[in-house]
Formats: C-alpha cells, structure tokens, sequence
C-alpha cells in the first residue's frame, strides 16, 4: 500500500507509512525464508502425514509462517538447475526416505509429483550426488528445471521449495545402479 497523498496527514501517520512502504519493499526483496534449520527438522516430521498434523506446537509455527513467508519471496529472474539425491540404502530404515524415493523411482514421464513437504535441492550436481553415494547401491538423482519467476528460498549452499510445490516428470531413466530423473517446476496460479 504505497500513500501518495501525504498533505493532510500528521507527522506520526506520514513516518508511519513512509515505514510501511520500506517494509513492503524488503519483503519483495527477500530471497531466503527465516529459521531453515527449523523448517528441516519440522519437514522431516511432516512428510508422512501429509503436513496436516506436524509436531510439536513449535513446528506448527515454522510452518505456518514459512508459508506465508515463501509467498512474499522475489521471483527469480532466470531458469535455474538444481539437484537432489536420494540413497535407497539409507531409505530402506527410514519411512521418510522410503517414501521419497518410491514415489520418485515410480514417476512416468508426464506425471505430475506434488512434494507435498518442503523440497531441498542443491545448486551443485556433486553435492546431490555425496546423497545417492554408494557403490553398488540402488539411488536417485534429481535434475530439477526451474523456469524464471518461481519463488524459492535461497542460501549459499541449498534452495528450499514451498509445500505442495507441483513437478511435472520430463524424464525417469536408469542407467546402472542409478535412476535419472529429471523434473520441471509448475509456477503456481496466482
């Protein structure tokens, strides 16, 4: 809400307002959601039930204001790549993982993947790989397209996705021990 009419207005409403417009020009700026430790602790807790029911009450609180914080993000200004790997080894103990990565080893080209939970990925392909390692273990590699104008949240080593982000599948191959799998981010409907 930018005020464009300040002849009328008291000395405390014109400081007031001039404040508001820098808070709304910050918030436009922003690249990266607060509390990304916490949003990681709290996502690996929601991917099984769907988000609905996280816990704790701290939780809750991560989430909610993510959310509303990933939707005042600025837009990227180019198409980006980014990667993501997942281990079946290490899924197999782990519900999370599991589900993960059956999900993604089963996507046919054309499907649509709703990551109903925060989606990490990495700018950096050795770094999604250090996550697939494993000589003679089954794993995933994740291209993921990103076309101009997504929001997501920015660090110097990670992106993180809102929920319920929406992938469409452009490729799902196995070559060897590992399954490519390349997706394309679908800009959500203002």
């Amino acid at each position: 809400m930018k005020i464009h009419n300040t002849k009328n207005m008291l000395l405390c409403e014109k400081y007031w307002a001039k404040q508001l417009n820098c808070l709304q020009k910050n918030v436009l700026n922003k690249e990266t959601v607060e509390n990304n430790r916490q949003i990681h602790k709290a996502n690996m807790r929601c991917i099984l039930t769907d988000c609905k029911q996280p816990s704790p009450k701290l939780d809750q609180y991560y989430i909610k204001n993510a959310d509303i914080e990933f939707k005042q993000l600025k837009p990227s200004n180019e198409d980006m790549i980014f990667w993501r790997g997942i281990n079946k080894e290490t899924s197999n103990g782990n519900k999370i993982k599991s589900y993960l990565y059956n999900k993604l080893i089963n996507l046919k080209k054309n499907d649509t993947y709703v990551m109903r939970n925060y989606a990490f990925a990495s700018k950096h392909k050795d770094i999604a790989e250090t996550f697939r390692i494993g000589e003679g273990e089954e794993g995933i590699i994740i291209k993921m397209l990103v076309p101009r104008g997504a929001q997501y949240s920015k660090t110097w080593y990670e992106v993180i996705f809102p929920r319920y982000s929406k992938w469409t599948c452009i490729n799902n191959e196995k070559i060897g021990d590992t399954t490519f799998v390349e997706l394309k981010y679908n800009l959500p409907d203002k």
